[in-house]
């Protein structure tokens, strides 16, 4: 039978098809009937020979369907109903016969016969509907002759339905040629040749394909020999960078910084001089053990009684660390519902594990009691109202409660007696858990000039003696001006003697140490006075277990420091620990056998562990500096430095020999004291100066030649800064000076568009303007790189720092994004000898290295 219309073919449309079938009889035909006509007879370069239409692959997601289904149906040439019983009684397909009836003549409806029967009625002129089970009767009387339609029957139990098989073959080819407008027999034969083409022409693509594999393979082999070869130069000779500018950095003294470049060059290419400059960091930075990098902001440490084991409360949790491999143990001690934790302790020999339990509010709600090796939770015992003590030797537990003080057996949870301890003050217990101390300090006099510490000895099992009591003048108010310090002098730690016959207090003095010796049978106090050399900013934070050592903690840079208690002389080389975060301990923690002490950092989440012996001692090289100068600079060389003296003069110092190089005319009025340390800067045999005039708004610079002494003295012209002088920077051949500018010295809103930064050429007689350039942070710090192609220009508030790259693109810079130092502080910038690679150093002790590509700074490490 074949399938024929009488209306021409060549009309134009989008869809060459619509096929209409019952989801329920002919869901598996429709699809492989829509393939085979979209294949059949298609060009070897074409997507498809027709373009069919069907439900599941035309119609997207959408809200009318009905009306996407009408504008497929209206622009369709032909319509191919699957008839079946089930299309017979489907509403989707009478309603698509009638669309189509309503908008195309019944020629173009090519029937398929997928099940039941359709009878033609010759009396009638139509189908008989009585017999016919497979026509929906919305074809009744829509045909004026009897239709040809196409019997699929026997396709319903086939499984292989494509072109491969010869009987779909045939039928699909009866079915698409009125729809090519072509005879069957021309449409298979078309097809077939369209398939040798395409064969021809994928063996000759697959041959070209080849060729093309094996010249790109020989290729790729030469380029990749050739690349690596280059990457090997370019590795080797930035390595070579690094580790020169590391030695300059090692010679200034900034040994962070300097391990840092060099294990970089390290790993880019290993040679001789760069592993020198690793070694040279690497012994720069003796007694280093561990940096325990916790996953939350770490608070108290503890160091277990043997001193193997470090503890931390990181949060909401408590985490410990094997001290000899740094490697955290599992599992963590977790006390349920903490919002917060605080101060920890071990006890029962390391055993036990007590800490502090905020819950709401920060409030302390109780001490939980956990087994150190198991971090289950044992006991909770009511929260003191001050403070409380665990027995490192024993499982006894105090904490004061009202005018008590309550011992508890921390494993049965029991209590074991309650000492009528009225008085406020610091409460320890002995390592056995027999004797407890209380010690208040209390003014002296009514100036409160001085204060005396009274130190209560009891007997924790023999609770009705009458405690022993030493009394002991421990000096002047506390001296700090940090975290709101208390009046008088603060009790560090108490050592109680094993004999329990003597009592060690330990009390900071802010500048000042203050060690309490108690006698227990005499009732006398021996006072021991430790005076490191410190600053306020700087106050004892911590003693050794023996007394021996004072450790101090610098709460802007996080410095640490070791005191010999007996001289007040530094003990080792300080070690840069994070600064403190708001509300933070001035945390020292020593081990209890005195050979190690961890500084906790809740800004970076770590605790660094490190030796307390520095075989290198503490300073290499003392300089005979005036009594009372202050140190302003360090050339890039570290030989020369730049110090104030006490009357105001400015002197440039030889570091190794400490004679002076040269005399700068005295700062004596406010501008000049005020601006002059923050815009010093040295360049090779060059010093810059810029020192403001009288009025402090005319700024002069002045270049000093170092080699003859001779100077020149040089006006900045208005425009290059408008307002406020923040920084200078001057290029290595001393012929481009950099000023950083901003209105005033906390800009906001419309002013913060003024901060600037300006390029002067100041080679000649005069200077002269070269660009002026808007920056997007103050520039409170400028550094310029060796080719002088790049400035980094820093914001050192610690409110609002960062740091911004800057680049010379034709005639002017142009600034990059700035990276925040998240409220750290922004410290020294240094580049690398290549001008690509700078580093930055932050107030919390970090070092970041940054790799220069195009416009922008990316950090490497």
């Amino acid at each position: 039978m074949t399938l024929a219309s009488s209306e021409p073919v060549a009309e134009t449309a989008t869809y060459d098809a619509f096929i209409s079938y019952s989801h329920a009889s002919d869901d598996a035909l429709a699809p492989r009937l829509q393939a085979a006509l979209q294949r059949l007879g298609k060009q070897w370069y074409g997507r498809r020979a027709l373009h069919v239409f069907r439900d599941r692959t035309g119609l997207a997601v959408s809200p009318h369907l009905w009306s996407s289904i009408c504008a497929a149906l209206d622009d369709s040439r032909f319509f191919i109903l699957l008839a079946s019983p089930d299309a017979a009684r489907s509403d989707w397909v009478g309603r698509e016969v009638e669309r189509w009836l309503e908008q195309r003549a019944p020629e173009r409806i090519l029937p398929v016969l997928t099940d039941g029967d359709a009878v033609w009625d010759q009396t009638t002129g139509d189908f008989d509907w009585a017999r016919s089970d497979a026509l929906h009767p919305a074809l009744r009387g829509a045909f004026q002759d009897e239709p040809l339609y196409l019997d699929l029957r026997w396709a319903r139990t086939e499984t292989d339905l494509d072109l491969r098989n010869p009987r779909f073959r045939d039928a699909v080819a009866e079915l698409a040629a009125p729809i090519h407008g072509r005879s069957k027999e021309d449409l298979d034969s078309e097809d077939l040749r369209q398939q040798r083409k395409l064969r021809r022409a994928a063996r000759g693509g697959v041959s070209v394909l080849i060729l093309l594999l094996v010249v790109a393979v020989a290729a790729a082999v030469i380029a990749l020999q050739q690349r690596s070869e280059a990457r090997h130069q370019a590795a080797a000779a930035e390595a070579r960078a690094l580790g020169t500018d590391a030695v300059a950095q090692l010679q200034e003294g900034r040994n962070g910084l300097a391990m840092l470049l060099a294990a970089q060059g390290n790993r880019l290419a290993q040679s001789p001089s760069v592993r020198s400059a690793l070694l040279g960091a690497l012994v720069a930075e003796r007694g280093l053990v561990h940096v325990l990098n916790a996953g939350a902001p770490v608070g108290s440490t503890a160091f277990r009684p043997d001193g193997k084991v470090l503890a931390a409360n990181e949060a909401t949790h408590v985490r410990q660390w094997d001290v000899a491999t740094g490697r955290a143990h599992r599992p963590v001690f977790r006390p349920p519902r903490a919002v917060g934790l605080g101060a920890l302790a071990f006890g029962d020999r390391g055993r036990l594990l007590a800490v502090e339990v905020f819950r709401s509010d920060f409030t302390k709600d109780s001490i939980d009691v956990a087994d150190a090796r198991t971090g289950k939770r044992l006991h909770a015992f009511p929260a003191p109202q001050t403070d409380w003590s665990f027995g490192t030797a024993s499982a006894r537990l105090a904490e004061r409660q009202g005018e008590t003080v309550v011992v508890w057996d921390a494993r049965s949870g029991r209590q074991v007696g309650v000492l009528p301890i009225s008085f406020g003050g610091v409460i320890s217990l002995s390592a056995d858990g027999s004797t407890l101390v209380n010690v208040t300090v209390t003014p002296a006099n009514p100036e409160k000039s001085e204060y005396l510490a009274t130190i209560d000895v009891w007997d924790v099992d023999g609770i009705h003696e009458e405690g022993r009591e030493c009394r002991a003048n421990v000096g002047a108010p506390f001296t700090g001006d940090f975290h709101m310090p208390p009046d008088a002098p603060a009790v560090v730690r108490t050592v109680i003697d094993p004999t329990r016959a003597t009592v060690t207090t330990m009390l900071s003095g802010g500048t000042r140490g203050v060690i309490a010796r108690c006698d227990v049978t005499t009732g006398n106090a021996v006072v021991t006075t430790v005076q490191p050399d410190t600053s306020p900013r700087a106050p004892v934070a911590a003693f050794s277990t023996d007394g021996r050592t004072v450790a101090t903690r610098d709460t802007v840079d996080g410095a640490v420091r070791l005191f010999d208690a007996s001289t007040g002389e530094q003990a080792r080389a300080p070690v840069r620990v994070a600064p403190l975060t708001p509300f933070e301990f001035v945390g020292v923690t020593f081990s209890p056998r005195g050979d190690l002490f961890a500084g906790p950092s809740s800004a970076v989440n770590e605790v660094k562990v490190w030796r307390i012996h520095n075989p290198r001692g503490v300073i290499e090289h003392s300089l005979p500096f005036p009594r009372g100068a202050t140190l302003n600079a360090i050339g890039p060389g570290g030989r020369l430095v730049l110090i104030r003296t006490a009357a105001g003069r400015v002197e440039v110092v030889d570091r190794t020999t400490g004679k002076t190089r040269l005399r700068l005319p005295g700062a004596q009025d406010a501008c000049r004291l005020s601006f002059q340390p923050r815009v010093v800067i040295f360049s090779d045999a060059l010093v810059g100066t810029a020192p403001p005039g009288g009025d402090c708004t005319t700024f002069d610079v002045t270049i000093w030649n170092l080699r003859t002494g001779t100077h020149r003295v040089m006006r900045l012209p208005r425009r290059a800064c408008t307002a406020g002088f923040d920084s200078m920077a001057l290029t290595r051949d001393g012929h481009t000076l950099v000023v950083g500018c901003s209105p005033v010295p906390f800009p906001t809103g419309s002013q913060r568009a003024k901060r600037t930064v300006a390029r002067l050429d100041v080679s000649g007689e005069r200077p002269r303007v070269l660009s002026v350039d808007p920056a997007a942070l103050v520039p409170d710090g400028l550094t310029v790189s060796p080719d002088g192609r790049a400035v980094v220009a820093a914001e050192l508030d610690r409110a609002g720092s960062g740091v911004q790259l800057m680049t010379l693109s034709g005639s002017h810079l142009r600034g990059g994004p700035v990276h925040l130092a998240d409220g750290s502080g922004v410290g020294g910038v240094a580049f690398a000898a290549d001008s690509r690679t700078f580093a930055t150093g932050f107030g919390d002790g970090r070092v970041q290295l940054w790799r220069i590509s195009g416009h922008v700074a990316h950090a490497t490490e």
